[in-house]
């Protein structure tokens, strides 16, 4: 199961995004799994990065003016989540439940996602 975040311009200066960019490329290597808390939801979903792509500006005068901002994209998969019922109890999520709360959830997980990268990275 794979789910694409839509393009969200970044803040990040190009350095930045480029550590950025490291730290992803090594948490798929070594297969980190990062959480994100959704609390909405009372819920903790366990993500794997599958593919990242950091865009610097390009100022060519040939090319479109889309190419002048920066921009990135992740993709990520959900491996597996808890929920938490307000009586205490903790139940699987299972596959069902997991691709459900990734495809509402997208934009927020993607930004946990980015907030875990810089915090590993040194980025503040």
């Amino acid at each position: 199961m794979r789910f694409t975040s839509a393009c969200v311009k970044t803040s990040l200066p190009l350095v930045s995004a480029w550590k950025a960019t490291q730290t992803c490329c090594e948490a798929r290597r070594e297969g980190i799994v990062h959480e994100v808390v959704i609390e909405a939801e009372a819920c903790v979903i366990q993500c794997e990065i599958t593919d990242l792509l950091v865009e610097g500006a390009r100022l060519d005068p040939w090319r479109s003016d889309w190419n002048c901002r920066a921009f990135h994209e992740l993709e990520f998969r959900v491996v597996s989540g808890v929920a938490c019922e307000e009586s205490g109890v903790v139940s699987e999520l299972g596959r069902n439940g997991c691709a459900e709360l990734a495809e509402r959830y997208a934009e927020f997980i993607e930004e946990a996602l980015w907030r875990q990268l810089c915090e590993q990275s040194g980025i503040a």
